[in-house]
């Protein structure tokens, strides 16, 4: 469990969070979603403490998250940054066994125990078979699934997620969150993604945490804050939402006509 209670968090003099309080609960697929600039991957950054709130508490399981060691926070929590980038040409196997670092002692070498749960992680993304190739030659598409590989190497509870999907064609988006939906329903790990795809959150996230401003204006099941009126405030837009044909899930219809 993840709770938020009154977090404040700024850049220098500009306020991006302001006055946070929910509470995520184990297993919660959730997406969060809002305009640019609502304080959507702070929000993450904070839950992964690479951010420190000015004000407020965090706590994951009851326990402060500031009473976690990085080594016991990586146990508990696998990180997907929006943009990832190395200097040097790792294969994807060795990007993959970066994620075992919490049950690593300094200088020690790969264990027979990190190299099978590395490649299980990597069998569970569907990308095994990219093992051996280095990573600056993979696709997008191909990088993200290695990536996400290398979170789950670190066998967490909770996956952290910045538009993880941003820079990939409609295929595998949706190969991406079938992933996670199939991790989540399979290993009972709870997700929260951040995405500007309003459209795969509808689809995939059974509760929407929606920001705007750095506050959050509404949470609750998908089909409940997945609304019209909400989301036409939200994005200052005209739009529709209507019921997906094949799962009466909501599917947001912009009004490409509108000035």
């Amino acid at each position: 469990m993840i709770r938020f209670e009154k977090v404040f968090f700024r850049y220098q003099e500009n306020p991006v969070l302001k006055d946070l309080t929910f509470t995520i609960a184990d297993g919660e697929f959730v997406g969060i979603i809002g305009p640019n600039g609502a304080g959507k991957s702070t929000m993450l950054k904070l839950i992964n403490r690479l951010l420190i709130p000015e004000k407020g508490k965090i706590a994951l399981q009851n326990k402060p998250l500031k009473s976690y060691s990085h080594k016991e926070l990586a146990r508990w929590i696998g990180y997907v940054p929006q943009d990832f980038s190395t200097t040097f040409n790792y294969t994807a196997l060795e990007i993959v066994l970066m994620g075992r670092y919490p049950y690593q002692k300094a200088l020690a070498f790969d264990s027979a125990e990190d190299i099978q749960m590395a490649l299980q992680a990597m069998e569970i993304t569907d990308c095994d078979h990219l093992r051996s190739r280095e990573i600056h030659t993979l696709s997008g598409g191909e990088k993200q699934l290695v990536i996400l590989a290398s979170a789950l190497a670190q066998q967490p509870r909770i996956l952290l997620l910045d538009e993880p999907t941003s820079a990939l064609d409609i295929k595998h988006q949706i190969h991406f969150y079938q992933i996670l939906h199939k991790l989540r329903n399979e290993q009972k790990i709870t997700i929260l993604t951040v995405t500007h795809e309003v459209n795969l959150a509808a689809q995939f996230c059974e509760r929407i945490i929606i920001l705007k401003n750095g506050m959050i204006v509404a949470d609750g099941p998908t089909a409940n804050v997945i609304q019209p009126e909400i989301l036409q405030h939200i994005y200052d837009i005209p739009l529709q939402v209507i019921s997906h044909p094949l799962n009466n899930l909501p599917v947001i219809l912009p009004d490409f006509r509108s000035s």
